[in-house]
């Protein structure tokens, strides 16, 4: 059954900044990991950055990625 073989996984991580500058960073993602045939693997994730409390110029405070993904396991 497919959703036995389902994986599930988060990951994330924050840097801040301990100088005068306050500075924050969080990256993080989420997604969902399926095998598929002979060793291939498929998933679709979710990731998002967010910069606070100012990004660099000219550049957005959070950033989103959805991405469709193909990799082997062995």
């Amino acid at each position: 059954m497919l959703g036995d073989r389902l994986e599930f996984y988060l990951h994330g991580m924050g840097f801040t900044a301990l100088s005068e500058q306050a500075k924050d960073l969080s990256v993080s993602w989420i997604g969902l990991r399926a095998p598929l045939s002979g060793g291939f693997v498929g998933s679709i994730e979710y990731e998002i950055d967010h910069d606070d409390p100012s990004p660099a110029v000219n550049a957005k405070p959070t950033d989103q990625t959805l991405r469709l993904n193909l990799g082997y396991a062995w």
